[in-house]
This record gives structure tokens, C-alpha cells and sequence, in this order.
């Protein structure tokens, strides 16, 4: 989070964590304000490929 604040980012992080226990719909309700996803597993990373 530290980087995100040096570049300027600004906007909710998400961690793995935290990722790992939402539901796709709970995903979808706050994925437009997410600017940083941290420390997530490689497998929670497909997620982004699947919604554009």
C-alpha cells in the first residue's frame, strides 16, 4: 500500500485476503472503486481477464 501512496493512487485496496472471502456479487459491487489489489494468489488473479 505504501507504493500505491507514492504513485499517487488513490481509491480502496483489496487484499487477497479479504478477496478470497467475497462472492462474485459482492465482488461486482465494489470492484469499481478497488484501485489496488494486494498480495493476491496467482489464482485470484484470472478474475480480472474474465470481466473485460
Amino acid at each position: 500500500m505504501a507504493i500505491a501512496n507514492e504513485l499517487g493512487l488513490q481509491g480502496d485496496v483489496l487484499e487477497g485476503h479479504e478477496l478470497a472471502l467475497m462472492d462474485d456479487g459482492t465482488l461486482a459491487a465494489c470492484i469499481n472503486a478497488v484501485t489496488v489489489f494486494a498480495r493476491t494468489a496467482p489464482e485470484q488473479k484470472k478474475f480480472g481477464l474474465l470481466t473485460h
